[in-house]
């Protein structure tokens, strides 16, 4: 690896949207693992399957709440300070 290359990975890194996504996918995997091992199971049936599939709907309909949401930024803002990455959030506006 080059020193150009590492410094292109931090510069990624080091991103506003590259910890949100960091934080979103750790979330959705862990929802996702609950269902992946829930039917890998050997004493799976339908009817099981058909319980945690719908868990894991309403989890993900959950997450989509305002509430869900301020958790989630509350954690961006905490791991930003941590790390000293710069939050650029863009103005949206019409002026």
């Amino acid at each position: 690896m080059t020193l150009l290359f590492v410094l292109g990975i931090q510069n990624q890194i080091q991103k506003c949207q590259f910890l949100i996504v960091i934080i979103i996918l750790k979330e959705v995997l862990g929802i996702i693992n609950i269902l992946s091992t829930s039917l890998q199971s050997k004493t799976a049936t339908l009817g099981k399957a058909r319980n945690v599939v719908n868990g894991v709907i309403q989890s993900f309909i959950c997450l989509r709440s305002d509430d869900e949401f301020s958790k989630l930024w509350s954690t961006v803002v905490e791991l930003a300070e941590k790390h000293n990455i710069l939050l650029e959030i863009p103005h949206i506006g019409l002026f």
